[in-house]
């Protein structure tokens, strides 16, 4: 699909480089030559593909500390969203993933020695999912 401003292209990227002021994308079926910074989309395939080894894996479930949903493979990478899963139950649902933000979220800032305490905002409204055998135990059709 190409507009006058956007030209859309759906090929696998195999490289990208900087040439003069514009950019050379090594794809999977040619080369292309851009004179703007290229926007990589790689979410529209659904799934794990782009970061698979980032990740150990249970079946189809990235293995994920339970405290603060980070990966056990790769530290300092967190996954949040429909694919945690804790305790055979999946955080399937935006009002059950989005709890798990502000967990993310302090383990993150213990890291960098930010403050955490603004985070409890979402504790008192009932949007910290921390305690798992609490807050887990709904089981989705998902």
């Amino acid at each position: 699909l190409s507009t006058r401003r956007i030209h859309l292209v759906k090929a696998g990227v195999e490289a990208i480089r900087r040439e003069g002021q514009g950019y050379r994308l090594y794809l999977s079926q040619g080369e292309l030559r851009i004179s703007s910074a290229p926007i990589l989309a790689t979410g529209f395939e659904g799934g794990f593909a782009p970061v698979r080894e980032l990740f150990h894996w249970e079946g189809a479930t990235p293995l994920l500390k339970e405290e603060s949903d980070e990966s056990t493979r790769t530290p300092g990478l967190f996954l949040v969203g429909p694919k945690v899963n804790h305790r055979g139950t999946a955080f399937c649902f935006i009002y059950k993933f989005r709890a798990r933000f502000p967990v993310v979220a302090q383990a993150i800032a213990e890291r960098l020695g930010v403050d955490p305490g603004p985070l409890e905002v979402y504790r008192k409204r009932g949007m910290w999912a921390d305690d798992l055998a609490a807050c887990c135990t709904s089981r989705c059709a998902c």
